[in-house]
């Protein structure tokens, strides 16, 4: 099967944010933070825009460009503190931040990956930052709703990809690199080194490929799980389901047998996690069933 070659020029990826978008821009302070990608942005000048970051970078860095530019309504954010412009601006009425502790902003992003509906916490129940936000009670205890986030776009660093789009991050650069291109159904990579395809060796690989697709391609909702049975022939119609160009995850056990029951002409592109897509309607209620 050959893969595709997602690489593109900076400015064909960048066209694709328009007025209005919601961006979530990876990185912690300077580590992990796609300058080049931002610059462009700046450049290319969409307007209204929503950003989630974990902060608003230092004054003349990264997202402060955007903001000196007039790009942005709307901040969502664990801190400004290093920023006097951001700060000014949220004082003058003209930028609207929405303040989370840094650890729920993450699993926030992280929920929307996981096709979540959001999070139960008491963290930071009873400060002004969860004022207004819906509260249940589970087992005598009192919790606050954070709902997930989700992107139209992902800006991400990373240290080395390969040309189908397979990222690793190093050390404390992955920070919400890894959260955010799940939670987006475009992510746009910056990477310090592309390399050919096998140029990553699978253990190095921290987002795989199949969560990226090149500009203009199709996009394919990558939570949808069905359902099959285990038993019998069963892996041969969830075979004739996959059409060419899918994207495939194949679950542990079971699933290995896709090598030989898949087309020998099948060009769709496989990625081992936890669940396999296969034919809800032909599955029997009384067999069991694969996840």
């Amino acid at each position: 099967m050959r893969l595709p070659d997602k690489t593109t020029t900076l400015e064909e990826a960048v066209a694709q944010i328009g007025d209005g978008a919601t961006v979530m821009v990876g990185g912690f302070g300077v580590p992990g933070t796609p300058f080049t990608l931002i610059r462009e942005l700046v450049r290319q000048g969409p307007k209204h825009l929503t950003i989630i970051k974990n902060d608003a970078n230092e004054k003349g860095m990264g997202i402060d460009h955007l903001l000196a530019a007039g790009q942005v309504d709307r901040l969502v954010t664990s801190h400004i503190g290093l920023n006097p412009r951001a700060v000014e601006m949220l004082n003058a009425g003209r930028l609207e931040v929405e303040f989370n502790p840094q650890g729920i902003l993450a699993e926030r992003i992280r929920a929307g990956g996981a096709g979540l509906g959001g999070i139960l916490t008491d963290i930071a129940a009873e400060t002004e930052l969860t004022r207004g936000k819906k509260r249940v009670e589970l087992d005598g205890r009192e919790y606050v709703v954070e709902t997930a986030l989700r992107a139209d776009v992902a800006l991400i660093h990373a240290d080395r990809a390969d040309t189908f789009g397979n990222l690793d991050y190093v050390a404390t650069a992955q920070n919400f690199n890894p959260l955010m291109a799940m939670a987006a159904p475009v992510v746009i990579a910056e990477a310090e080194r592309v390399l050919p395809l096998g140029g990553l060796a699978p253990d190095d690989v921290h987002t795989p490929g199949p969560l990226r697709r090149p500009p203009g391609g199709t996009q394919r909702d990558q939570r949808g799980i069905r359902r099959c049975p285990t038993l019998g022939n069963a892996w041969s119609p969830a075979a004739r389901e996959i059409a060419p160009g899918m994207v495939v995850n194949l679950g542990i056990g079971l699933p290995t047998r896709w090598s030989t029951i898949s087309p020998p002409t099948s060009r769709s592109a496989c990625t081992p996690r936890t669940a396999s897509r296969a034919s809800a309607p032909r599955c029997s209620p009384r067999r069991p069933t694969a996840t």
